[in-house]
């Protein structure tokens, strides 16, 4: 059994009491036993942090803190949170992104900016980063622990995203950073008796192992935290190399639940096999703790916890106790959860296609593996689509060996293009098959009520698709002697993508579909690429 067994909120439900009174519930009933408060600038909506600002302070024009009534609500809220959950039995974590500020420090220590950009590597982060957690240690003395990515180029200051000029920065190692950060927060916390972990958040090999080597260098108490891919939560992607290296730190992975990458929940997608595989995998490397997250913090009123998709919460709870399901019975305590009665004759059918449906999402929304989609969204442009799968989000980023897969051919372009057909051509057969669940039974669950707004989201996986594909075909080289017929292919998928537009305008239209959905069946970004299409055909 894994020893650390988190429930991540990472997103606005943190700040509603009962998204929290649900989560703790949640763990409970799942064997979990910590809390995770995942936002990327956390602390500063909690902290001011003292002695660096005082929250007692008479105002001078303004507060110490912009917003001091709302500090003062989401401290009392943080220790209404540890109150609960030590009611609940479940230890709380927080997890947040280093550099982050409040805007007010700037004002304070405007050397902090050169040229208009801050300096991550002043050495007045230390300070100030030492400071901040012993005062989170201090106020709110319940907190477990806090779980901090340095590495991210997402964070307010990073020296990953290069944009300080500074010759400082310019000649300080990654790795050398990376001690100097992590080496100020682990000595606040450890001299108040917290734990720590480092979340390794790399886009690149390169940055993922500077962050290995600063590891190496500091207090093997620290334990070290890893998405279960690298990068991010890329299904197709083989497991984060980190996860079998040998190291004297401890080591959590994470698994996303919600499903940012396949579907949302919005559409089904039953990912049980794939989360018994990687964290059993994971455990025979020593792996001992998990984390796993329910929501993404990009998108509002949206959980696992509210979709089908619990049922991969719910997995991947059971693999980190060292047991073992299935889908049939993940099924049927979802259904008994959700209160649904339905035959058992309609149960087997549903059940059966929920297994099959991350094949389904697997051949739509991505291209042999590389990651197509925009976070389960269709591309915004051709050129992104491309640069997702060569660069931001490239599968031959950590497996060189996958990178040529990427250059285009013949060959290769018929086979990218009959996944995206083979993904429909299965879900229709299942459209026939679920036509046997009884009728009062399919209008009891969502996945098969709204089946037709899957084969919407699939079909335009299969559009978008072929227009990345055959756009990127007519321009390259090496195909000039096919370059008239996929011009034609071209033209026909343009018209194809145009009707399927105006079919989504009106449903979205006539329909009260929630946001996510249509965000996830975008039609302007179906127009948007085949206008660029059009675009590409006029100087041929």
């Amino acid at each position: 059994m894994i020893s650390f067994r988190g429930l991540e909120l990472h997103g606005k439900s943190i700040w509603n009491h009962r998204s929290i009174e649900r989560a703790l519930e949640t763990a409970n009933r799942y064997g979990l036993n910590a809390l995770v408060l995942h936002e990327s600038d956390f602390t500063t909506e909690f902290l001011y942090p003292k002695p660096l600002f005082d929250p007692d302070a008479t105002w001078e024009g303004a507060p110490a803190r912009r917003g001091e009534n709302a500090l003062q609500n989401n401290q009392a809220y943080m220790r209404d949170i540890l109150a609960r959950a030590k009611r609940a039995g479940v230890e709380v974590w927080i997890e947040n992104i280093e550099i982050t500020f409040p805007d007010e420090l700037l004002e304070k220590m405007p050397e902090l900016m050169i040229e208009g950009k801050v300096c991550p590597t002043h050495p007045y982060w230390a300070e100030f980063l030492h400071a901040k957690y012993l005062d989170l240690a201090s106020t709110y003395p319940g907190i477990r622990g806090l779980i901090v990515s340095a590495g991210s180029p997402e964070g307010r200051a990073s020296l990953s995203q290069k944009k300080c000029g500074c010759a400082r920065c310019a000649t300080t190692p990654l790795a050398s950073w990376y001690e100097f950060l992590l080496s100020a927060i682990h000595e606040a916390l450890s001299r108040k008796g917290l734990l720590m972990a480092v979340r390794e958040f790399s886009y690149t090999a390169d940055h993922q192992a500077a962050i290995a080597e600063a590891m190496a260098k500091l207090p093997g108490d620290l334990i070290s935290c890893m998405k279960n891919t690298p990068h991010d939560f890329y299904p197709t992607f083989p497991d984060n190399p980190l996860i079998a290296q040998k190291t004297e730190n401890p080591k959590w992975i994470e698994y996303d639940t919600m499903g940012q990458f396949y579907g949302w929940g919005a559409f089904p997608c039953m990912m049980r096999a794939d989360i018994e595989r990687r964290i059993t995998s994971a455990r025979g490397n020593g792996v001992d703790g998990v984390l796993l997250r329910v929501e993404w913090e990009r998108v509002n009123d949206w959980w696992s916890l509210d979709t089908p998709n619990r049922m991969n919460l719910h997995a991947a709870a059971v693999a980190a106790r060292g047991l073992r399901t299935t889908d049939a019975e993940l099924f049927r305590d979802w259904l008994e959860e959700e209160s649904i009665d339905i035959a058992p004759a309609s149960e087997a059918i549903a059940m059966a296609f929920l297994a099959d449906t991350w094949d389904i999402m697997r051949k739509a929304l991505y291209i042999h593996d590389f990651v197509f989609n925009d976070s389960s969204r269709f591309p915004l442009t051709i050129r992104r689509a491309w640069w997702s799968m060569r660069s931001k989000h490239s599968l031959g980023e950590w497996f060189p060996e996958r990178r040529a897969d990427m250059d285009l051919d013949a060959g290769k372009l018929e086979s990218y293009l009959g996944e995206k057909a083979e993904a429909l051509a299965s879900l229709d057969a299942w459209i026939g098959k679920l036509g046997a669940i009884d009728a009062d039974d399919a209008k009891k669950l969502p996945f098969i009520a709204g089946i037709l707004d899957f084969r919407a989201y699939i079909l335009g996986w299969q559009l978008t698709g072929t227009l990345c594909l055959l756009a990127e075909a007519i321009t390259r080289e090496a195909m000039l002697a096919e370059r008239a017929a996929i011009r034609e292919r071209l033209k026909a998928a343009i018209d194809e993508a145009r009707a399927y537009t105006a079919r989504l305008e009106t449903i979205h239209g006539e329909s009260a579909k929630s946001h996510h959905n249509v965000m996830l069946a975008d039609p302007a970004r179906v127009k948007r690429l085949a206008d660029e299409c059009e675009g590409l055909l006029l100087p041929l």
